[in-house]
């Protein structure tokens, strides 16, 4: 069985740029329009190996913002990369501060990103427990708003019903 008709769709998370344009073209035929990859802040292996060696991201990208907003227009996470490469720093030291004084991550990982915020920037927007929080914290939220779509749709149809069984009596 290959692989195409295997998988119904690509999804990286966190990935490094893996192969030539006409990879990407390859990949982008395989799989249209659910060929896609997840981005984290100024997670910097996402962007090696750098261009000029001819290696190339597959063209959609999911951008999850130190802020936890998912992004997927071009324009608007090309405006994304750049506030967070311009702010990185200051982003970073809140976001430990936050980490610190709400105690969602213990204080040896904090300290950890401290001393790659300085020694490696980007490199502590790679861990995968920022992709997983984020990811996470989305979806509950869509799925909260489903719940109350469906709640206000409940409530809708109770309505109508009582309305038409006071017009039979």
């Amino acid at each position: 069985m290959s692989l195409c008709s295997q998988y119904q769709c690509l999804l990286c998370h966190a990935a490094p740029r893996i192969g030539d344009a006409q990879f990407c073209q390859q990949m982008h035929e395989a799989f249209p329009s659910k060929n896609w990859r997840v981005v984290h802040g100024a997670d910097i292996i996402a962007k090696i190996p750098p261009r000029f060696l001819l290696y190339e991201h597959c063209p959609r990208e999911i951008y999850l913002s130190s802020f936890g907003r998912l992004v997927t227009e071009c324009e608007e996470i090309r405006k994304w990369h750049s506030y967070e490469a311009w702010g990185y720093i200051p982003i970073h030291l809140y976001k430990t501060a936050a980490n610190l004084i709400s105690l969602t991550e213990s204080p040896v990982r904090t300290m950890y990103r401290l001393a790659l915020l300085f020694t490696l920037p980007g490199l502590s927007d790679h861990f995968p427990a920022d992709y997983e929080r984020l990811l996470r914290d989305i979806v509950e939220q869509e799925v909260q708003q489903l719940d109350r779509e469906q709640q206000q749709q409940n409530q809708g149809q109770k309505k109508l019903q009582q309305s038409s069984r006071a017009q039979e009596v």
